[in-house]
């Protein structure tokens, strides 16, 4: 079982990325919505050293902003850059 934040339950630092997290039937190809979801959980892992912003697994969901990356895989000028609205 997973939470919001797919997060597994009773397994630290498990998070669960695919359709198995999708409560019903997409029709045909659901790759776009599942990569929006896994998009969206990625979105909220801290950076390394800095506190999760996420309640504990198991609380009730809380919405929390995404975390911005301290070294973006692409330049912050990059047309395909990350750009988190807030």
């Amino acid at each position: 079982m997973v939470d919001a934040y797919q997060r597994v339950y009773g397994c630290e630092g498990l998070h669960i990325f695919d359709a198995s997290v999708i409560p019903a039937n997409l029709g045909v190809n659901p790759a776009l919505t599942i990569t929006a979801l896994a998009e969206r959980a990625a979105a909220f892992w801290p950076n390394a050293g800095d506190p999760d912003p996420r309640p504990p697994v198991g609380e009730a969901y809380l919405p929390v902003e995404p975390v911005a990356p301290r070294q973006p895989a692409v330049p912050v000028h990059s047309p395909a850059a990350l750009r988190l609205a807030h």
